[in-house]
């Protein structure tokens, strides 16, 4: 739409090459990660790419005067969440800022003073003022700063609950397969001790049954519990 309204040779050519360019990262990560699972660690080479086609979008549209710089700020907290690692952060941080103060440097110098739409209208630009210039600057900077730093405690503080949650459960598994072994240790143990009473009576039973005579109503019910005692021992 910007090269439509304002057809410069300058920004025909910068759009044509950067958008050449995307398309075509776009289309080998897409055939790159269409086989493979997105990780943390690709977050950065993919919003850095984010980053720099925005960064053109920033130029094309009036660079410090820009309405799109202030995505910058997001652009920044983004990884910040997902990756959570302070350093990663304050890395990823320092293009963000570069493009920023060099936007805000070349305005006040007039290094780029053809950057400006000239449907933003003419004489209202605030490239040139030192004071608002330096100021918008600072904020956005800011912004970055305290948005990241945020993002990545957060993140730290949910890595540190999960593992939290993560290391009380390992604690109740390792406490229930302590118990089971408890109850398997003691089931022999009764076991063990109830074998040899059941052998004496038994025994005991068996004398007692020979003595008896045969087809009585006591022999039937030493047979009973003759076989039970067996039952009982076999378990």
């Amino acid at each position: 739409l910007v090269v439509a309204l304002e057809p410069k040779p300058w920004r025909i050519w910068l759009l044509a090459v950067a958008g050449t360019l995307g398309f075509g990262v776009a289309t080998r990560d897409f055939f790159w990660l269409r086989d493979r699972t997105l990780e943390p660690k690709h977050v950065p080479y993919l919003l850095s790419l984010v980053v720099m086609m925005q960064t053109v979008l920033i130029g094309i549209t009036g660079g410090v005067e820009s309405p799109f710089i202030i995505v910058l700020i997001p652009m920044v907290v983004l990884p910040a969440m997902v990756i959570g690692h302070l350093r990663t952060f304050v890395y990823f941080m320092l293009f963000p800022l570069a493009v920023i103060w060099l936007y805000t440097l070349a305005g006040l110098l007039g290094w780029l003073t053809d950057l400006r739409p000239a449907f933003w209208g003419a004489g209202i630009g605030f490239a040139d003022n030192p004071v608002y210039s330096i100021t918008q600057g600072v904020v956005i900077t800011f912004s970055m700063a305290l948005g990241g730093a945020i993002a990545v405690f957060l993140r730290l503080s949910l890595r540190r609950g999960a593992r939290a949650v993560v290391e009380a459960r390992q604690e109740l598994l390792d406490a229930t397969r302590q118990q089971n072994r408890e109850l398997m240790t003691l089931t022999g143990e009764i076991a063990h001790e109830l074998k040899n009473p059941l052998a004496s009576i038994q025994g005991l039973s068996g004398l007692l049954a020979r003595k008896m005579p045969d087809g009585s109503k006591e022999a039937e019910q030493m047979a009973v519990l003759l076989s039970e005692v067996k039952r009982m021992g076999a378990t």
